[in-house]
């Protein structure tokens, strides 16, 4: 599949330059000794069923960070027009491969949504709905969806905010900078409960029904 099949905001002339930060470098911990991003999800590998959703979106390019695993999660994804970034410390957590994402992006980005590996519910239709929320001149620097009033993910940061992204380490997430610069925090209200939906054990991959939302 080529980019444009994929979608990856080829026919979005007026959508700003969003990259995709896809977190795939985690151990899987609570899968036993499976790698989750691996196992099948709908019959594709989780973290390429994942990756493929967000390349039908606007985004106009997906970094993958990689770590546990790494060779097997790449070339899950070697026909798939994205990047891989390896991250060397993915053992400290997540704040190391978010910020490995955000460095790896070039000077003409515009906003870094960061996505989880193991949200398989996230569609197209929500990424594109916080996309077209980021609007730094009037504010919204930073962009969460909200599912019947609950905040969820992939959460969308303006370039304003990519030094703070760079410098996070070990299991600091961005969830410290949400409360930091709640000012700049636009909510974007969206009918799909899957921004709040995960796989975490086996049990997952049969227990959570598809919502079939967009």
């Amino acid at each position: 599949m080529t980019g444009t099949e994929l979608g990856n905001g080829e026919n979005s002339g007026d959508t700003r330059r969003v990259a995709a930060i896809v977190l795939a470098a985690g151990d899987s911990r609570r899968m036993g000794k499976a790698n989750k991003l691996l196992a099948k999800f709908s019959g594709t590998p989780l973290i390429r069923h994942v990756v493929e959703r967000v390349l039908l979106s606007d985004v106009c390019h997906v970094a993958v960070v990689t770590g546990h695993e790494s060779a097997d999660v790449s070339n899950t994804l070697r026909d798939l027009p994205v990047e891989t970034v390896y991250n060397g410390d993915h053992v400290q957590g997540m704040g190391g491969s978010v910020a490995c994402g955000v460095q790896s992006l070039s000077y003409d980005i515009e906003g870094a949504l960061i996505c989880l590996g193991d949200m398989p519910w996230v569609g197209p239709q929500a990424i594109n709905e916080i996309i077209a929320c980021l609007d730094p001149e009037n504010g919204a620097d930073i962009c969460v969806p909200v599912f019947k009033g609950q905040r969820g993910n992939p959460v969308l940061w303006g370039r304003r905010f990519f030094p703070e992204l760079s410098a996070l380490v070990g299991k600091t997430g961005g969830r410290q900078l949400l409360a930091r610069f709640a000012d700049h925090v636009r909510e974007v209200e969206t009918t799909s409960r899957g921004v709040l939906m995960d796989i975490d054990t086996p049990e997952d991959f049969t227990g959570k029904p598809d919502p079939r939302m967009p």
